[in-house]
């Protein structure tokens, strides 16, 4: 079957707990960051950070205002990351959610500069794409991913 995840920005407080179960359920560091003028924090996507919360601020009647949105990856039908994978290391899922094969990838970083919403992150360290992988854990042992259960 396949899965997705339908965002209800009416409901979202920009709390970040997404985040922050994302970062706890993938055991994934968090990075250090500065403040940038923004409340958006960490400003991008990277090996270590698979979900954010985007800010836009602007300003109504002298006062700032935000919209904000949940980002991560669209795990897209038509993925321009799978297309662009020389090493095959991308694909669909049973669930239809892309993943990265960590064992197959090359670390030509071809996927992330074809991204369309620049989601994908380079472990330079390991040597591999890194990015969303909708819980797969999760979602084949019956459960939500981590970012939808706050």
């Amino acid at each position: 079957m396949k899965k997705s995840i339908l965002y209800d920005a009416s409901k979202c407080t920009a709390c970040r707990a997404c985040q922050v179960a994302c970062k706890q359920w993938n055991q994934l560091p968090a990075i250090k960051t500065s403040f940038q003028g923004t409340y958006e924090n960490p400003p991008q996507f990277s090996a270590n950070t698979w979900t954010k919360i985007a800010f836009r601020e602007y300003e109504e009647d002298g006062r700032v205002k935000w919209l904000f949105s949940k980002q991560g990856c669209m795990h897209c039908t038509d993925a321009a990351c799978i297309k662009v994978c020389p090493a095959n290391a991308i694909y669909h899922t049973e669930f239809g959610t892309v993943r990265v094969d960590q064992k197959k990838c090359i670390g030509c970083n071809y996927c992330a500069a074809n991204c369309t919403y620049n989601v994908i992150g380079f472990d330079q360290e390991a040597n591999v794409a890194k990015k969303c992988t909708f819980c797969y854990d999760r979602i084949s042992a019956g459960l939500q991913p981590a970012c939808v259960t706050t």
